[in-house]
């Protein structure tokens, strides 16, 4: 089957609503009908500022970057877009179309 993956790159630290905007983009991808997302955090990172992030021993809440990833379909994404905007959320992201599916899925 060919769906979309969509990567959304976010600060760790970023919330909304008192909760961290990974966990509530998480959350809504659910509503949305999405079938799964799973969020990476990154050790180091660096963006268009330029400023390099690193993870330390004794940071509790760093300001390191994570990658939310989803596999959906353009309807989703559509929807997860515009639940984005109505909420002022920019984030930057990497859009691919994929095949995806499962190995032995004959058996």
């Amino acid at each position: 089957m060919n769906r979309l993956h969509l990567r959304l790159y976010l600060y760790e630290s970023h919330l909304i609503n008192d909760i961290p905007l990974y966990e509530w983009i998480l959350h809504k991808a659910q509503e949305i009908g999405i079938e799964g997302g799973t969020v990476f955090r990154s050790i180091a990172s660096f963006g268009k500022h330029q400023e390099i992030h690193e993870e330390h021993f004794f940071e509790m809440w760093a300001a390191l970057a994570v990658e939310v990833s989803l596999v959906i379909t353009p309807d989703q994404k559509e929807r997860l877009f515009q639940l984005l905007e109505s909420n002022d959320i920019r984030a930057f992201y990497l859009l691919s179309e994929v095949e995806c599916g499962y190995t032995m899925e004959n058996r």
